[in-house]
């Protein structure tokens, strides 16, 4: 009998301002999670992912409310020399590039989406059918960006991502 070894490989939540992208209260770590959901369009902290060979970002809607609320995820590929491009919301410059993840806004609670950059390639599923975005590499400098519309909106959203070399 064989085994081989599982390569290294990074999972995290996304963060904004340094705390996790989770609606959920975790004993011991409430300092540094995001407990309430997300009201207003919003961008994570940038993430590097230096050597990266591929990406899988994966968000989940656990909750939603207000009056025709909207949830936009785009992939924001960030300079990686220059840091100020890295927060369109609050006016710095725009990103290198930018991809609208969702094939379709999402508006209900329990909604799957994940985004996967393999071989060359950006797939997206969301609900029950897969995306291809064409040709993507796994950006070295990247960011999520949550633009949400809507009359009082809000989303209660898990974010994590993980990264293989």
């Amino acid at each position: 009998m064989k085994f081989n070894e599982i390569p290294p490989f990074k999972v995290h939540y996304l963060t904004i301002n340094g705390k996790y992208v989770t609606p959920n209260t975790l004993p011991g770590y409430s300092s540094s999670v995001i407990t309430g959901a997300l009201t207003g369009t919003i961008a994570t902290d940038p993430v590097v992912t230096q050597s990266q060979k591929e990406l899988a970002i994966n968000i989940t809607v656990q909750s939603v409310s207000g009056t025709s609320p909207t949830l936009d995820v785009y992939l924001d590929v960030l300079d990686p020399i220059e840091p100020q491009n890295s927060n369109l919301v609050v006016g710095q410059n725009a990103p290198v590039a930018s991809v609208d993840l969702d094939s379709s806004q999402i508006t209900s609670a329990q909604s799957n989406m994940r985004a996967v950059i393999a071989n060359g390639q950006l797939m997206v599923w969301q609900g029950n059918s897969a995306t291809n975005l064409g040709a993507f590499n796994v950006p070295m400098r990247w960011q999520l960006r949550f633009v949400i519309g809507g009359l009082s909106p809000s989303f209660g959203i898990i974010a994590t991502f993980e990264a293989r070399p």
